[in-house]
């Protein structure tokens, strides 16, 4: 489902809470509720449900890639003929293991590369080759099940592209102190 919070299944029943109206963030229980309380869920609900039936596993079936586009779909633009430098299809990242979902891309925060983030989703170690024709960039990287995986792509292109954490330090010995945004104690 595209934003519902709890499910489960039982004895052959699939069951979805659709609107919870407990009190939103509701910490401190009943002695110290007042009128000005907010509740969630409240009102009319739009959501989706999406039911997939398959054979063999999940992984195999790549319902993790099924739910990601069902939770964000593919945003496009419709165009039409016009002389360009790009070909007809273009590809702007292309990762060659179907397990790794792209979990970010942008431009990172001191401004000197891009940030591409990768997420291990079928519970399985993979190797993979990221290609960003984008950036005029491949790598390959390594993951184990579940693993999340932050990588910057430096702007200069006799630097390669360095594994990150996901606040934009280097992993490892170095840490960049000038992607901080915070002051250094």
């Amino acid at each position: 489902n595209d934003g519902k919070y709890s499910y489960s299944a039982k004895d052959g029943e699939l069951r979805l809470t659709v609107a919870n109206t407990s009190i939103f963030a509701d910490h401190y229980g009943q002695s110290t509720r007042d009128d000005d309380c907010r509740y969630m869920d409240q009102e009319e609900q739009r959501f989706t449900l999406a039911l997939a039936p398959y054979a063999g596993t999940w992984q195999d079936c790549r319902l993790h890639q099924r739910a990601a586009l069902l939770n964000q779909p593919m945003p496009h633009v419709t165009e039409t003929y016009h002389a360009g430098k790009l070909p007809a299809q273009y590809s702007g990242i292309a990762i060659d293991d179907p397990s790794l979902q792209l979990a970010a891309f942008k431009r990172a925060e001191n401004d000197r590369g891009f940030v591409l983030r990768l997420a291990e989703a079928a519970g399985r170690t993979c190797s993979a080759r990221i290609r960003v024709p984008l950036c005029r960039r491949e790598f390959s990287v390594a993951l184990t099940p579940y693993q999340v995986s932050t990588w910057c792509l430096p702007d200069d292109p006799s630097q390669a592209p360095y594994e990150i954490s996901l606040t934009e330090m280097m992993v490892g010995d170095k840490v960049a102190l000038d992607s901080l945004s915070v002051g250094v104690w």
